[in-house]
């Protein structure tokens, strides 16, 4: 029975896919970063994967979550289901001169490594000791000090993504496209990002800009999934250097690629320990860790005794039996865990807002009046892979703070000009 509900979680995911595209385009795919597209991809490898590779059986009432919560989130996205222009005319006049652009970019990436050195420094780590292993600071570090420092980091990478679209857009060129793929990783070499997805996400981000400013209408290019099986390798390789260990005569590829592959589609069977502790316990939380997120930026050196606002984390612990904060492991459930603020009824509301609020991004994504606007967009649709395996709820801050930065960013540079006069 299991795998018959995730079996119709990716047939009807599939089938809705297929509609929305053939309706409005007369393709059978039009765009690979529509919310049903990577849906599809989410369930195939967090769930199908799963039972097909791994041999995984998944208990009954998980599989009927991932039924469940996949019907409510395909109603949502068909509530907000508008057709899309295939071709959008939003000019923007030469407000920002291309030297001036490189200027912004270069203090972009000097900032971004004062950043770095400032959080080190606070923290008491050296850059030695932190390129030795990246993971164990933010473990002992980062978890512990909540958001503080990543609202700056956004900031800046929101900034950073803002100018290379500005300057694709000037020059509408496959030169400029290259050029901020390359300040992008420079950003993120600066930036010593921990994180492997940081370096995919800029693939992504580009390709999404080449749709938008070059091609400005959605596509799909069947060639693309060439590059799938190069993702284990550069995941692989990205694991070794963030945990500061090199590859010993003992390494075979293939071992590690199933390691890899079979470690990043954790979520969906550490969902079944999610789903089965609550419904052994009937311990819901009752929405307080949504509660919980208008503190979630407070520094806890000015509140010592402030709550874990990450239910993740605090579920690592009591499910996982892991301490976040010692072992350096966060355990995500995927964002089926709307199922533990009050069972199906938080399930369906969850999935269906978050639907709604999916497919409303992606429409801005190509009808958004100004840059700021498209740019939020792009970074949400970039990271919604990793927004799937998470939590939105433990996201929402992080989210909140996205539009925040895309108004100020658009009332500075679009609406007031304050960086665009000579």
């Amino acid at each position: 029975m299991s795998v018959l509900f995730i079996t119709l979680s990716v047939l009807f995911t599939f089938l809705c896919l297929i509609f929305n595209s053939m309706k409005h385009y007369k393709r059978l795919v039009s765009d690979p970063f529509d919310p049903i597209f990577v849906y599809l991809l989410f369930l195939i490898v967090f769930f199908l994967n799963n039972v097909v590779f791994f041999g995984h059986s998944f208990n009954e009432w998980t599989a009927f979550v991932v039924l469940y919560g996949t019907v409510f989130f395909l109603a949502g996205v068909c509530v907000q289901n508008k057709s899309l222009c295939s071709k959008f005319n939003v000019s923007h006049a030469r407000l920002i001169p291309c030297w001036r652009l490189n200027v912004y970019i270069c203090l972009i990436l000097v900032f971004s490594a004062y950043l770095l050195l400032l959080k080190l420094s606070f923290y008491g780590v050296s850059l030695r000791g932190y390129m030795g292993n990246m993971l164990d600071f933010h473990a002992q570090n980062i978890k512990s000090g909540g958001y503080f420092w990543k609202v700056f980091e956004k900031a800046l990478f929101f900034m950073v993504v803002y100018f290379v679209y500005y300057k694709v857009e000037l020059d509408k060129g496959l030169r400029s496209l290259i050029f901020g793929a390359v300040i992008l990783i420079v950003f993120n070499v600066v930036s010593l990002s921990h994180s492997r997805w940081d370096y995919i996400e800029i693939l992504i981000i580009m390709a999404m800009i080449w749709m938008i400013v070059i091609k400005q209408s959605p596509q799909f290019k069947s060639y693309w999934l060439l590059f799938l099986p190069l993702l284990p390798s550069i995941m692989i390789a990205l694991n070794i250097l963030r945990h500061g260990r090199l590859v010993d005569d003992d390494f075979n590829i293939l071992d590690a690629t199933m390691a890899s592959l079979m470690g990043d589609s954790g979520p969906g069977y550490y969902l079944d320990k999610f789903v089965s502790y609550f419904l052994e316990t009937d311990n819901y939380n009752n929405g307080i860790y949504v509660f919980y997120q208008l503190f979630a930026l407070v520094p806890r050196v000015l509140w010592p005794s402030k709550p874990v606002t990450s239910s993740l984390i605090v579920y690592t612990n009591e499910i996982m039996g892991e301490n976040p904060f010692v072992d350096g492991s966060t355990f995500t459930y995927t964002v089926f865990d709307f199922f533990g603020i009050y069972h199906f009824v938080s399930l369906g509301i969850g999935m269906f807002f978050f639907g709604y609020v999916s497919r409303l991004a992606y429409n801005y994504l190509y009808m958004g009046r100004s840059i700021s606007l498209r740019v939020f967009c792009i970074l949400f649709i970039a990271n919604y892979i990793n927004t799937l395996r998470g939590s939105f709820v433990d996201q929402l801050t992080l989210l909140e703070v996205d539009v925040i930065i895309a108004l100020t960013v658009y009332y500075f540079f679009e609406k007031f000009r304050l960086f665009s006069k000579c």
